[in-house]
């Protein structure tokens, strides 16, 4: 794993391509960095850090009232956070990569990351990068698609450094879905995007 010193001395000479280790190391020092996701490339911070986060919504252009989506590599590193019971926890784990906005504990998560809601947007996932850098970290990261508020989603490279010159990128392949995760309220089950 690169010192944060030499990390952000590579990603300032230009080289923001980093491996899955290196790309935790920047997460768990407060950076936001680019990764792909299931179908499109994602931004993602410490979720438990609010200065990333807050610095994740500005480069975006995000209001801070819409909250954001947390992804996990197993439920267990959700499971303080959420207001289910064990059956109701296991059911986040489906086939295709589904975000539920489901209830969190009082106090669990920054108000950064769930807005103005009294839920909290859950993505468990099986995409390799995100679970490698989910277990690599021990627990859940931001994910939100990497574009800045009303440009199209970033689903290559070229377009996140355009869009973000800054921002490393993980290295790693997108999935096979041609659209963002779908998004369903869980206890009601209706089905949100």
């Amino acid at each position: 794993m690169l010192e944060l010193g030499l990390l952000l001395n590579r990603l300032s000479s230009g080289m923001n391509t980093l491996s899955i280790a290196d790309t935790a190391n920047a997460l768990a020092s407060g950076l936001v960095v680019a990764y792909p996701t299931e179908g499109v490339w994602g931004l993602g911070c410490d979720p438990f850090n609010e200065l990333a986060v807050r610095q994740l919504l500005a480069i975006k252009s995000r209001p801070i009232a819409k909250g954001l989506i947390l992804v996990c590599s197993n439920l267990a590193q959700i499971k303080s956070l959420v207001n289910l019971s064990h059956d109701e926890l296991i059911t986040l784990d489906t086939p295709l990569p589904t975000t539920f906005l489901v209830p969190f504990h009082e106090n669990s998560l920054p108000e950064c990351v769930t807005g103005e809601h009294d839920r909290v947007a859950i993505r468990y996932s099986k995409h390799p990068t995100i679970k490698a850098l989910c277990d690599t970290l021990g627990q859940p990261i931001v994910s939100t698609s990497a574009n800045p508020s009303g440009k199209p989603t970033a689903t290559n490279t070229q377009l996140i450094a355009e869009y973000f010159p800054t921002i490393p990128i993980c290295e790693g392949e997108l999935g096979d879905n041609t659209q963002p995760s779908r998004i369903i309220d869980f206890q009601s089950g209706k089905i949100i995007r």
